[in-house]
């Protein structure tokens, strides 16, 4: 119903455009804009509304829009660090490359990667790009590495968060994995022989576990 332009606005309190998740009750998303309102706003504004909810919660993730235009510009303002979600494709990482690039030229001193839609069997097959690979060409932290799989498409579809499928669910495993880890904890990565069904994954357990240590 109401968005942050609302607020800015004066049209509503903040409270009133939290959405809380039904099932994480310390979970809330805050919608800035809706597709209705699609207004400009300045990093000043940007600012106030942060500030007006840092005393409420321990983490604010600021989802930032692709591409490094006056969004991205507008989201890295008030982030005192970042993470950067990458493909093990070309394209995605020249892209990151960029956007690390501007973050350091920002004074931003923690950065970490997170390589998305990891496919092993095409790894296998050097149709896709390493771990190593990725992170030897951006050089900055690795803290999580998720696997590509359907059950992220279904849970999509259903609206209801991966991390809450059953305990094979790779995908959701590395996701909380990935989360414990920007929480400060050692967590290895997965060592996928432990599971059922990944017989194409195997190749990338040296790897995962070399990145660890």
């Amino acid at each position: 119903i109401y968005t942050g332009v609302d607020v800015l606005a004066e049209r509503c309190r903040i409270e009133q455009t939290l959405i809380q998740d039904k099932r994480q009750p310390n979970l809330s998303f805050f919608p800035l804009s809706s597709n209705v309102t699609k207004l400009p706003i300045t990093k000043e504004q940007f600012q106030e509304l942060i500030d007006e909810l840092k005393n409420q919660y321990d983490f604010i993730l600021i989802d930032s829009p692709a591409g490094i235009d006056n969004g991205f510009q507008t989201a890295i303002e008030c982030a005192s660090e970042a993470i950067v979600v990458v493909t093990p494709e070309v394209p995605s990482i020249r892209d990151a490359d960029r956007v690390v690039g501007i973050l350091m030229s920002k004074g931003m001193e923690k950065i970490n990667l997170i390589i998305n839609r990891i496919r092993p069997n095409m790894i296998r097959t050097d149709d896709m790009m390493s771990i190593e690979d990725v992170t030897n060409i951006l050089g900055i932290s690795l803290v999580g590495v998720i696997p590509d799989s359907e059950k992220i498409i279904i849970a999509s579809n259903r609206g209801e968060p991966i991390v809450l499928e059953d305990k094979n669910c790779l995908p959701g495993i590395a996701f909380e994995s990935t989360a414990r880890r920007l929480n400060g904890e050692e967590v290895n990565f997965l060592n996928l022989e432990n599971f059922k069904n990944t017989n194409p994954v195997k190749r990338l357990i040296g790897k995962l576990i070399n990145r660890s240590t």
